[in-house]
């Protein structure tokens, strides 16, 4: 481990971070839901879902190929390469993606929307990428709630002036995306000395096999991650059954609700790969038993809040989404049952990310996948949505096993990507 990296400081500085994103996004989303309505707010997370897994296409695997490789020590030779190449590659995908984009989610406006908001999200998690190479775990963590505070106001100011003076004509969840990207570049813009690169096409072509085992990586997991209720909602269109709307509404907010307890914890996995790439010797038994130790105390706090929600199903959606949600409450603990292997495998992927071949791990990660979309779709005409939450925890359990295999496996840092 670098000597500069403290880890308890870097630890508490991301939590922090991720407390005060989270308390923002988790406070912005009761307030939309009230604002946009149950049919909205599904079409907003629908919509919001899709772009995420765009989102992971613009990136390309190029914001964790460069914290992979500008935190080793010794530095990788591609290290200075990387933002250049990184800048060009979502210049590139940005207009294939937010084609693909409208062509899977209802209303063309919103999607259009979406993407130019992710294109914005990718230019960010860059700059929180070279960041984190640098140890500047503080510096970053102000970075996220810097822009999700200034998006969030820009949400709040759009969508109450939208909602009051034209009330639901001009699709609002077109606003918000479209708001969110705008609060996004006022950071950008602000900050632009600190991230600007000129875009390195050259680089960006030579260095793309590199990046595309990290790509595979990551969209195999947003898949798991966000593709139930994408899946839930073109499954749904092709039988248009009574109390469909009600259960894509509620499986909407139940996933809003899982999302916002990952980002609480999701950032302070972002050490984990500074942690582990410090030294050339990374998976010994310390750093390997306390990675373990922590996954499964996540582990426990996922099962505990799962019972919370399952519980009091109904006072949870009451209070956070009002009255209009309370009818879709029931599948909160469905949406909701794979979240205690979620949060473990937080920290071992990126664990995993930091001591294994890319190529060994993209193919471990998109089986797990596989396995999600074979076991939903199977299950999805017996037991409905059911199914598809089924399909989606049978994966994160086997994606669990999976990387406990990876990193007791690997005791040094790979040669290759």
């Amino acid at each position: 481990m670098q000597s500069t990296l403290k880890l308890p400081n870097a630890v508490a500085a991301q939590w922090l971070g991720a407390l005060l994103c989270g308390a923002i996004s988790l406070a912005l989303m009761a307030w939309l839901a009230r604002k946009l309505g149950p049919g909205e707010f599904a079409l907003l997370g629908t919509t919001l879902n899709a772009a995420l897994i765009a989102l992971v296409v613009m990136e390309g695997g190029w914001s964790v190929l460069m914290y992979r490789e500008i935190s080793r020590q010794p530095r990788s030779r591609h290290a200075d390469s990387l933002p250049g190449a990184a800048f060009a590659h979502v210049l590139v995908v940005f207009i294939p993606c937010t084609i693909a984009v409208a062509i899977v989610t209802p209303s063309s406006a919103v999607a259009v929307a979406a993407a130019t908001c992710m294109f914005a999200v990718a230019l960010m998690n860059q700059r929180s990428a070279r960041m984190r190479a640098a140890l500047d775990f503080s510096g970053e963590a102000l970075w996220q709630v810097a822009g999700r505070a200034s998006s969030a106001v820009a949400i709040l100011g759009t969508v109450s002036f939208i909602v009051c003076c034209f009330q639901s004509d001009i699709f609002p969840s077109a606003w918000v995306f479209l708001a969110w990207a705008v609060g996004l570049a006022i950071c950008l813009v602000c900050s632009a000395s600190s991230w600007w690169c000129v875009p390195d096409w050259v680089a960006m072509r030579a260095l793309f096999p590199l990046a595309i085992s990290m790509l595979l990586v990551d969209l195999a997991i947003v898949a798991m991650i966000r593709g139930d209720l994408l899946l839930l909602s073109q499954l749904t269109q092709t039988r248009a059954a009574t109390g469909d709307a009600t259960t894509l509404a509620g499986y909407a907010a139940s996933a809003r609700l899982v999302e916002a307890v990952l980002l609480v914890v999701a950032p302070l996995a972002n050490v984990v790969i500074a942690y582990m790439r410090g030294d050339s010797v990374v998976a010994s038994v310390h750093s390997r038993r306390l990675v373990v130790a922590a996954a499964f105390a996540f582990w426990l706090v996922g099962c505990a809040l799962w019972g919370v929600g399952a519980i009091w199903t109904a006072s949870v959606f009451s209070v956070v989404f009002g009255a209009a949600f309370v009818d879709g409450a029931s599948w909160l603990k469905w949406a909701s049952l794979s979240l205690p292997w979620l949060l473990a495998n937080v920290l071992l992927l990126q664990a995993a990310i930091a001591v294994s071949s890319m190529r060994t791990l993209a193919i471990s990660v998109v089986g797990c996948a596989a396995v999600f979309v074979i076991v939903s779709v199977s299950l999805f005409p017996a037991i409905g949505a059911v199914g598809i939450s089924i399909g989606a925890t049978c994966s994160q359990v086997g994606l669990s096993a999976c990387l406990l295999r990876l990193l007791y496996r690997r005791t040094q840092l790979p040669t290759e990507v």
